[in-house]
């Protein structure tokens, strides 16, 4: 009777030795620091500044240099024609080397054309792999409410979800949602599974979230599906006049805000999809800003990929 304790006390020290070293291993495999870990996120641009040239020559300009993708506005009948033609240029051009990760609309439920609008986009993307980018473009002043937002996303989702399309708020400043944390409430009230957010730099910035970007992009990370980066100022200095971005929207490899620890905040929070390139407003040539910020980020990969790993967090 004692040996057959004794027995028994051995098997149950084996199996939680068993089990402990079984979980030290899983959990080594799901680390970031892993010395095979990469950071692989598809990195596409805005095409903003590239007015000047045809679809067709921003299609080969971007594939040249070496970027991922492409995004754009599509909001007139003219935006919708260069979708088409975008959309037979990355497969006739770069054979979809040239991605489409995403296209953004501006959505005012004052709007009597906006439902169709959006439906005619989600036809011409079903399928296609492009998320559909949402920015609510009308100040918090506006006479639109919150419940008829929220049943919008609730709409264009569910018209989405058998399209296979995801629904990607996109928190813009000075309109109806600002931030990424002011889109949570709209996508847990709305309980689609087709429904996420995104994550800008400059847009957070303005919402005096660059002191706390890791704790913000903590709070919404199992949400964000696509993301922005810029250079950028630590000091926003907007003063109300419209389209001006020169504090927060730069090329990547300029400005005082240390964009790397952006990105680092990002994929430590697990983030692994898309960042677009902004350009916006780029007074700097086209030539120059999208090679030099396509050869910072590459540098800055690197760089955040080595800061994770060396101190195993």
């Amino acid at each position: 009777m004692k040996h057959g304790t004794q027995n028994k006390g051995i098997g149950q020290i084996v199996f939680i030795l068993l089990f402990l070293s079984f979980f030290s291993i899983a959990s080594g495999q799901n680390r970031p620091s892993e010395k095979s870990s990469e950071i692989n996120n598809l990195f596409f641009t805005y095409d903003f500044t590239l007015e000047k040239k045809t679809v067709k020559e921003r299609v080969r300009f971007l594939d040249s240099i070496g970027y991922s993708g492409v995004t754009f506005p599509v909001n007139t009948p003219k935006d919708f024609e260069k979708l088409k033609e975008y959309q037979t240029l990355v497969q006739s051009e770069t054979g979809n080397r040239l991605k489409i990760p995403a296209v953004f609309f501006s959505f005012n439920p004052e709007n009597k054309k906006a439902s169709e609008n959006w439906k005619k986009l989600a036809d011409q993307l079903s399928g296609k792999g492009t998320d559909i980018w949402v920015i609510v473009g009308k100040a918090k002043t506006e006479t639109f409410k919150k419940e008829e937002v929220l049943q919008f996303f609730k709409d264009i989702s569910d018209y989405c979800l058998p399209r296979k399309l995801n629904v990607v708020i996109y928190p813009h400043y000075n309109t109806f949602i600002e931030s990424a944390a002011e889109s949570m409430p709209y996508i847990k009230d709305a309980n689609r599974k087709n429904l996420f957010t995104s994550f800008h730099l400059c847009h957070e910035l303005r919402a005096e979230n660059g002191a706390r970007m890791n704790a913000v992009i903590a709070e919404v990370a199992t949400y964000i599906k696509l993301a922005s980066i810029g250079g950028a100022d630590t000091e926003m200095k907007y003063d109300g006049a419209p389209g001006y971005w020169d504090d927060a929207i730069k090329p990547l490899y300029k400005g005082n805000y240390d964009t790397s620890t952006f990105l680092e905040d990002l994929i430590r929070n697990g983030y692994k999809g898309p960042i677009a390139l902004h350009t916006f407003g780029l007074k700097e040539p086209i030539d120059e800003h999208f090679s030099k910020s396509l050869e910072t980020w590459n540098k800055m990969k690197a760089e955040v990929l080595k800061r994770i790993q060396n101190d195993g967090k």
